[in-house]
């Protein structure tokens, strides 16, 4: 056409291509945001319930009611002292939570560990998978027990599920019972229901695949329970020194991990105290 130099390039120098750049870098940085976002959300919020948790460990009775034990225990460490007068009535402590959520049935504890969490239980073992105790969507979730188990957790197996955390939360700190030092160095684990307070002791620690094996909570007979305690103590990394009954209850606690493509990590204790 006439007039008109088709060979000519484009000003670079021009108002749209100095804006070009900075367009670029503002949308890559929408992305990432619009990426991580919920993942900060969900961060925050899980640091305002932790504080929630640390204001309640704090309370007199509470701290002594999910920490009485020595800083630092062993295989060869008495057990604590009782600190908690048994009570009918709900522990006070618990109505914080209580107001926030109904479905609060009692707390968890391991010295010397993050793991320091209500425990909650649903209807069934998916909403707590995605659900923090204030009934808030989060991926860290809640450390809840078995739907099938009652909430008093005086069952033959209390099942206790939560998340395997890349930050260190939740049940993260599980995996660390495959190493012997920390195995031998956390024996006790504390729990409580809403009424009062159980010290059980660690026997086992084992991984399993999810996609071929289930774990129940109860047996149809004193017989298949031994049986099934027996299998569990042989299972185990580590051997402990313990002899069942028929009349023992144990907690199973369940976090996912690595070796397999859809592996849990199991940590079981025997009951051996309750107040």
């Amino acid at each position: 056409i006439k007039g008109w130099n088709l060979t000519m390039k484009k000003d670079r120098s021009s108002p749209q291509f100095r804006l070009l750049p900075i367009v670029l870098i503002l949308s890559g940085l929408s992305l990432v945001l619009f990426a991580t976002l919920p993942r900060l959300i969900d961060f925050l919020h899980y640091k305002q319930m932790q504080s929630l948790y640390n204001n309640l460990t704090s309370h007199p009775t509470l701290a002594a009611h999910v920490s009485s034990s020595p800083s630092s225990t062993s295989w060869d460490t008495p057990l604590p002292t009782p600190s908690l007068t048994p009570t009918s009535e709900i522990l006070e402590q618990y109505a914080p939570l209580l107001e926030i959520n109904p479905e609060v049935v009692g707390w968890i504890t391991i010295d010397n560990t993050p793991i320091n969490y209500p425990l909650m239980q649903h209807n069934d073992n998916e909403y707590y998978l995605s659900h923090d105790p204030s009934n808030t969507s989060s991926m860290y979730g809640s450390i809840y027990i078995d739907y099938r188990n009652h909430p008093s957790m005086q069952n033959q197996n209390t099942l206790i599920y939560g998340h395997n955390m890349n930050d260190g939360s939740m049940f993260h700190e599980l995996l660390n019972f495959k190493d012997e030092t920390f195995f031998t160095s956390h024996p006790y684990l504390y729990i409580s229901n809403l009424y009062e307070r159980f010290t059980y002791e660690v026997f086992s620690v084992y991984v399993v695949d999810a996609d071929v094996e289930s774990i129940a909570p109860s047996f149809p007979s004193d017989e298949a329970f031994l049986s099934y305690l027996n299998i569990c103590m042989a299972r185990s990394l580590y051997p402990s020194n313990i002899s069942f009954n028929p009349t023992d209850e144990i907690v199973t606690l369940v976090t996912c991990s690595y070796e397999l493509p859809n592996a849990r990590t199991i940590v079981q204790a025997h009951r051996v105290t309750d107040y």
